[in-house]
């Protein structure tokens, strides 16, 4: 049995004043899987941005009614949260901002996908850090290694369409952390994944699928990139 995931990543904003910003948080169970699409029709997400976490006084407040700032994809198990130009520019440099990401599911069941986690608002370009080098990656896909070896099929041989794909580090599956996926896409009609999934060189990967209530999860061959 894989043992329960470790708490998510820190899903820290980085929001330059001025500029629009478009973060993406995966919606998982607190075993690491992703929520289903059943659990996630008729949900509603809010995003609140405040000063401090503990004062009821919301600087921003967007909610999945309004699908310029919320979106919730049912089918990757995802939600996207876009900061338009008018948002940011509320914003004071150098200020410690904390949001929040609250998910309510049809039944009325209330999750905290994120939960109070800081927001750096910083004048962008030569004033913020530097980003770390780029590594040297690969693009994986159905056809790596070998032609076909990732497609996601029926013990008969049909491709599964509509399937999660998510790219694990071997140590991290093994270790139950999956919450933290090096890459995520879609299975087409035929098994074939939608978009590969860059990789960095060096490690060894697995590839998990899963459809919920209908196949998987199942998890491939390790494989050296």
């Amino acid at each position: 049995m894989v043992a329960p995931a470790p708490p998510p990543p820190s899903n820290t904003l980085s929001l330059v004043p001025g500029t629009s910003s478009s973060f993406t948080v995966d919606l998982t169970d607190r075993y690491g899987y992703p929520l289903s699409r059943y659990k996630l029709q008729g949900a509603i997400a809010q995003v609140l941005v405040r000063l401090d976490p503990n004062v009821d006084s919301d600087t921003l407040v967007f909610t999945s009614a309004d699908p310029t700032h919320v979106t919730i994809d049912v089918f990757r198990s995802t939600v996207t949260v876009n900061f338009l130009v008018a948002d940011t520019n509320t914003l004071t440099i150098g200020t410690l901002y904390f949001w929040q990401l609250q998910l309510t599911l049809a039944d009325g069941e209330v999750l905290l996908p994120v939960n109070w986690t800081p927001v750096d608002v910083n004048a962008g370009g030569s004033a913020a850090p530097a980003p770390p080098v780029f590594p040297s990656t690969v693009a994986v896909n159905q056809d790596y290694p070998l032609h076909g070896s990732l497609l996601y099929q029926t013990p008969g041989g049909c491709g599964i369409d509509n399937a999660q794909v998510r790219v694990y580090l071997l140590s991290d599956y093994q270790a139950g952390n999956l919450s933290s996926p090096v890459g995520t896409t879609t299975t087409t009609r035929g098994g074939a994944w939608t978009a590969p999934v860059l990789v960095p060189t060096g490690f060894t990967y697995v590839a998990y699928y899963c459809k919920p209530y209908e196949y998987g999860p199942d998890v491939s061959t390790p494989f050296f990139a």
